[in-house]
């Protein structure tokens, strides 16, 4: 893409004059998990003045995963009460100061900082957990939904930009995973509750986490939590959210303190993507697609067709440029074909740069007719479902031979789920609230 000529361009102009600026941190040696999900690796780097070695893995995700948390000295072998697997509690924005390790309320009391964001802590040394017993005066509380935590070094941060622990203790492109990659892992892992975050390929574990009022580390596994670099507004940041029976990303105080995981993945998309959604209504069909953040974005383009393969662009519409901040958008496509329809959702960089999101079916309900419909791309399947009388709660894809791919609870009659399939043919299967189901075959 043109930004990363100009960001060449850039390194080559400062050398010239003496005054680039090289990363302080890079692992001291990778070896990267295998292609298959579940394959794993190690990572060496430095932390807390040591030498350490954690496992990595491939999930089903795809992507690169820290199979541990920061602080911890190895993979959870129990999903509570494995202390150290537990880890290291950080504040949002926050580095390995040492506010981290601290136990017991009476460790971390600390006075006022000035300003109250980590352009008031002293960079050079070792800073208490920060509280201040409530919460007009807890960590960040000024924050914004348009804060970031991407600072590499503890010399970078500013007032607005904290720092992300991950690239600053391994560098490369390790760094906190965004709200959409954590909603995207939870899909692709089949994540449902803490206890199938354990079984996870990226084996969480339950943490006791650190209360931001009291600065006291609680004494039960009630909360599993675990940030994310995504600010949220009221001076918050998104976290992964598990409970007995939820799995989510949820906005939540930066005080709090909160175990790490980081991800190993170059920051290129331009969008965050969650999912791209229709349903008939009295004006038309009614449209709606979620974006968890935005880089450069100038516009979205919705495009129809009836048959699947012509498609015509209905109409652009205008961008948030740079957010990070959960957008929906929608958009009423009033003249419809009778049956079904195929939404083509693309996306265009400021630079001009076009690349297709997401393709969905969308259908008027028929009378007493209950129909699946599937469409399998090469990185997302869509199943839209019309005319049953109870909600839908789970969905299956197997091979013709029987072996299951993906399984997953659903809750609406439109879903896109991130499956790559080989080309071949599939069975879909819906489970129902009234525990009936319905079954399709599909060719990809």
């Amino acid at each position: 893409m043109k930004k990363n000529r100009l960001k060449q361009i850039g390194v080559i102009i400062l050398a010239s004059v003496g005054i680039v600026k090289v990363s302080l941190a890079q692992s001291l040696a990778e070896t990267s998990p295998g292609s298959t999900p579940g394959n794993t690796g190690t990572v060496k780097f430095m932390y807390g003045g040591n030498e350490v070695t954690y496992s990595t893995v491939r999930a089903k995700d795809g992507n690169i995963w820290l199979q541990q948390n920061l602080g911890s000295s190895k993979v959870a072998i129990s999903q509570n009460g494995d202390v150290n697997a537990e880890g290291d509690l950080f504040q949002w924005g926050r580095w390995d100061d040492g506010h981290q390790t601290g136990a017991t309320q009476a460790e971390n009391i600390t006075a006022n900082l000035n300003p109250n964001n980590p352009a008031g802590l002293n960079k050079t040394g070792n800073n208490p957990f920060y509280y201040k017993g409530s919460s007009g005066n807890l960590w960040w509380v000024s924050g914004v939904v348009t804060d970031k935590a991407e600072a590499g070094s503890p010399d970078d941060v500013t007032a607005t930009n904290g720092c992300d622990p991950c690239k600053k203790l391994m560098g490369g492109d390790w760094r906190l995973p965004t709200q959409a990659e954590w909603d995207a892992a939870i899909i692709a892992e089949n994540i449902t509750n803490a206890n199938t975050a354990f079984t996870s390929s990226l084996v969480i574990p339950a943490i006791k986490p650190r209360d931001a009022t009291t600065g006291n580390r609680l004494t039960n596994y009630n909360t599993v939590r675990y940030w994310s670099g995504t600010a949220g507004s009221g001076g918050g940041a998104f976290v992964l959210n598990l409970g007995s029976s939820v799995a989510n990303t949820t906005n939540i105080s930066r005080a709090q303190g909160y175990a790490v995981r980081c991800i190993n993945k170059p920051v290129t998309t331009p969008v965050g993507f969650i999912n791209f959604k229709g349903k008939g209504g009295t004006l038309g069909i009614n449209l709606e697609w979620t974006i968890a953040s935005e880089y450069n974005n100038a516009y979205y383009t919705v495009a129809h067709s009836g048959d699947g393969v012509f498609f015509k662009n209905l109409t652009d519409v205008t961008g948030k440029g740079n957010s990070s901040v959960k957008q929906i958008y929608t958009y009423v496509h009033r003249n419809p074909v009778s049956g079904v329809n195929y939404y083509k959702l693309s996306q265009t960089d400021l630079d001009g740069t076009y690349r297709e999101l997401s393709t969905i079916l969308v259908a008027d309900k028929g009378p007493g007719e209950e129909v699946i419909m599937v469409k399998a791309t090469d990185q997302f399947v869509n199943v839209l479902l019309t005319g049953f009388e109870f909600k839908p709660r789970k969905i299956t894809v197997s091979s013709i031979t029987g072996q299951n791919i993906y399984a997953g609870k659903i809750n609406d009659d439109n879903i896109t789920f991130p499956l790559v399939l080989k080309k071949g043919g599939y069975v879909i299967r819906v489970d129902f609230e009234d525990n009936t189901f319905k079954m399709v075959k599909f060719i990809k």
